[in-house]
């Protein structure tokens, strides 16, 4: 019990968390445009799937703690073989009634059910929606000013419902487990579940997302406005940087944040120039791959400040130096 159920959890918060880290990157079109959902529906199926699976361990957890009769055991189990998210919520809180749900929470309950169960496979019939899931997203949002969508104010009213379902549902499992003396509720910190379950972070997801997002662009300013030699080789003093184009610099830093067309410009732009260093001479160009990898995001490579004597830090020998002649 303990060590399967402290799994989902861990499970159902990577979903929730994935579900904000998509709805981010939604743009929420009034119009149908089928083309423009495939994020949307990531994120209400990814939703669907974390609730649920929290909804599914509170239900074992109860059955595990109370002696039910037999016809109450086989209506729970019809339960947990579902996927009706009104149903299970209406079965704990008859069961564990110790929680309540503002309209808004009540409201997702019921758009992740309809998701899962009519808008998951709609696209293999015929319908005149031709994109039931941003219809859903709209009904959800419905007291949103419409051309407030996608500044933020629909995707906040999402991420500020899931994020008290998921707070209230792990602080039950929380309260049920110290009953039982089990530790269901255990979960990693360095995981997205301890954003998505730990009041330490911000009760609203999508504004935890935000923060988490400011936090990124604090590290690129800062990396902007110091500057570093890598190890006394000072790598950086022998290549020349791409030459990219300064008015495409914010857009390329945005798509890196949110990740939402994986960075395909970019690579673009960057590709280009590879051939041509290719072109002219490859062994430079494997070089400086080599060099770039070791740069930048290697956790075995460090910077030093331009002021910081390397002298007073680890001697020559213990600098992880990388050895532009070996081969990739």
């Amino acid at each position: 019990m303990n060590f399967s159920l402290v799994k989902e959890v861990e499970i159902s918060g990577i979903f929730i968390w994935k579900s904000i880290e998509d709805i981010d990157k939604v743009y929420i079109p009034t119009l149908k445009m089928p083309f423009l959902s495939g994020h949307l529906f990531l994120s209400l199926y990814e939703a669907s799937q974390g609730i649920e699976r929290l909804q599914k361990i509170i239900v074992e957890l109860i059955l595990y703690a109370k002696k039910y009769s037999e016809d109450e055991k086989k209506n729970a189990n019809n339960l947990l073989k579902s996927h009706y998210h009104t149903g299970l919520n209406d079965w704990i809180l008859r069961n564990k009634g110790e929680i309540k749900f503002s309209a808004d929470a009540n409201r997702l309950f019921n758009i992740l059910e309809k998701f899962y169960n009519n808008v998951r496979y709609s696209r293999y019939s015929y319908s005149d929606d031709i994109s039931q899931e941003v219809t859903l997203f709209l009904e959800f949002g419905k007291d949103c000013e419409k051309n407030d969508y996608n500044n933020r104010s629909l995707k906040r009213l999402y991420g500020k419902a899931l994020g008290e379902i998921s707070r209230k549902y792990y602080k039950l499992i929380e309260k049920i487990s110290n009953e039982l003396n089990i530790y269901v509720y255990e979960i990693p910190y360095e995981y997205p579940t301890s954003i998505v379950f730990l009041d330490y972070y911000d009760n609203n997801l999508y504004d935890a997302l935000q923060k988490i997002n400011v936090s990124k662009k604090e590290l690129f300013y800062y990396l902007t406005q110091n500057h570093f030699s890598f190890n006394k080789e000072n790598l950086l003093d022998k290549m020349k940087t791409i030459n990219f184009d300064s008015s495409m610099i914010n857009s390329y830093l945005e798509e890196i944040i949110t990740n939402r067309n994986s960075s395909t410009e970019l690579f673009s732009f960057v590709s280009e120039h590879y051939d041509e260093m290719v072109k002219n001479n490859k062994k430079s160009w494997k070089e400086r791959i080599g060099i770039i990898d070791v740069l930048i995001a290697n956790t075995s490579s460090f910077f030093l400040d331009d002021d910081e004597n390397e002298d007073d830090n680890l001697a020559e020998e213990d600098y992880n130096f990388f050895d532009t002649n070996d081969e990739l």
